[in-house]
Order: C-alpha cells, then structure tokens, then sequence
C-alpha cells in the first residue's frame, strides 16, 4: 500500500473554511491491477473527511 498526496487539490473544508489536503491511497491487487482510492479532508483538525468532487473523484482499479 502506498499512501501519496495529491499536490494539485485546491479546496477549501466545508466545515470550517480552512485549506482541504487529498491523498491518493494506493493497493496493488493479487491480479496485477492497482486500486486508488482518494479522500480528502481538513488540514487542520476540525475533523472533516469526505469524498472528493470534481477532477480528483475517480478512482477505482485500472491497469499499472
């Protein structure tokens, strides 16, 4: 497992307005395909955590 951040991630948390981080958590599969999934939440800790919108919501297995 490979956990990276997403660097080009401009949003802000809907909680309390301070900038959002997103990581890309990344698993290698016994078939060879690698699943990502992204999440994102606060950089500060009010503790909000959510799935991503927009450009950085798709994930899912696909070949490496």
């Amino acid at each position: 497992m490979r956990v990276r951040e997403i660097l080009d991630f401009f949003e802000s948390c809907p909680a309390c307005g301070y900038a959002a981080q997103a990581v890309a958590v990344e698993r290698d599969l016994p078939d060879g395909r690698t699943d990502v999934e992204v999440r994102v939440g606060c950089a500060l800790p009010c503790g909000w955590q959510d799935e991503p919108r927009g450009p950085h919501a798709s994930g899912g297995a696909g070949p490496r």
